[in-house]
């Protein structure tokens, strides 16, 4: 469970590495720029990760209601 975790910590770096490219390009180019950036698919790539990482934090949180239910896992304790 531990790589899935730094799987969703690079995802979210890496989010917001295309965030700060995303608003980079929007204080030294302008608004014009911006949306060329997102329509040749910064758009399309940011949406995706988010997506990816909203879904691996939603799986993780079932997970870890089944095993606290089960029994393995104390609801203080991260796994």
């Amino acid at each position: 469970m531990r790589a899935l975790a730094v799987i969703e910590a690079v995802l979210i770096l890496w989010i917001i590495v295309l965030l700060g490219s995303l608003m980079g390009t929007f204080m030294s180019e302008g608004l014009i720029a911006l949306v060329f950036k997102l329509a040749e698919g910064k758009g399309v790539i940011l949406t995706l990760l988010l997506i990816i990482a909203t879904i691996t934090d939603m799986w993780r949180d079932k997970k870890r209601d089944r095993l606290i239910q089960k029994g393995k896992l104390e609801p203080n304790q991260l796994f």
